[in-house]
């Protein structure tokens, strides 16, 4: 499950307050910049390069998880109910051509549905011609706040790493029969600003290590065209995360991947993903 945080002093317990815009290590590592918060919508903007790859493979829906992360928590969030926070339960994203090959991105996202017992949100995602590339939605559950537990300070962000996307999070990969395993800590740059690991992390990790499991010698090269992820429980700060995956297909026009996450035996999240052949 993935919980949000923020930082400054705002009425945590008013939902028509918009919350403060918090950057922190995910938004840094992932170029997410530009964040604006509406009334049950929100923009974001990110920038794109050779770092959102891994693997030798340029990768889409992975690379763009922060960004809609972030782009539906912060429209979502103003559909709760007073005296209540948001956890994320699941988020999807759908791409089209032209994300492989795009060099920033723009996201719009309103807000779809909410009631007494959370909210769902959709998002559109275009280039820097206005084409759209991907599309995002999140369902979120209201949960009693704690305003306790949530950070009143901005975050010391550490420098990123230089590299592509495995570098940058410091992931390691390794063949287990024939699923491939990809692993990680929820170290400072990749948490929110509660101290958990940001949900967008975790799509970004599915997709690397679902790129891995399909990229079969011989084959034709496939794209992430859907994922889908379900978060179970928070990361906290300090885990080491594992995220296996099993392929369950791979032909010359299709394959399907599922990815279970999982901290000490114990599932964070589960991802579906769907690959098709490169546009």
């Amino acid at each position: 499950m993935n919980h949000k945080g923020l930082t400054g002093a705002p009425d945590l317990n008013d939902p028509t307050v918009p919350p403060p815009v918090v950057y922190t290590g995910p938004e840094k590592l992932f170029r997410v910049r530009d964040i604006k918060v509406g009334e049950s919508s929100a923009r974001v903007e990110m920038d794109r390069g050779d770092w959102s790859s891994y693997d030798g493979h340029m990768i889409g829906a992975g690379a763009i998880g922060v960004m809609a992360d972030n782009l539906t928590s912060y429209a979502v969030v103003m559909a709760r109910r007073p005296h209540t926070w948001f956890v994320s339960t699941e988020i999807t994203i759908d791409t089209f051509p032209g994300l492989l090959s795009s060099t920033s991105l723009r996201g719009e996202a309103r807000l779809v549905h909410g009631d007494s017992v959370g909210g769902f949100v959709a998002a559109d995602i275009f280039d820097q011609d206005s084409r759209l590339v991907a599309v995002a939605t999140q369902r979120a559950r209201w949960i009693p706040i704690a305003a306790s537990a949530m950070s009143t300070e901005a975050p010391t962000i550490p420098d990123i790493p230089v590299g592509d996307l495995g570098a940058m999070l410091g992931a390691s990969l390794r063949v287990d029969g024939e699923d491939a395993v990809l692993s990680l800590n929820s170290d400072p740059l990749l948490q929110s600003a509660n101290r958990t690991m940001q949900g967008g992390i975790s799509i970004a990790a599915a997709d690397m290590v679902a790129t891995s499991a399909l990229s079969i010698s011989g084959m034709p090269a496939l794209e992430t065209a859907s994922l889908r992820i379900g978060y179970t429980r928070a990361v906290m700060a300090g885990s080491s995360v594992e995220y296996r995956a099993v392929r369950k297909h791979r032909g010359r026009g299709l394959g399907v991947v599922e990815v279970t996450a999982s901290v000490a035996g114990k599932t964070t999240a589960v991802v579906h993903i769907v690959a098709n052949p490169l546009a």
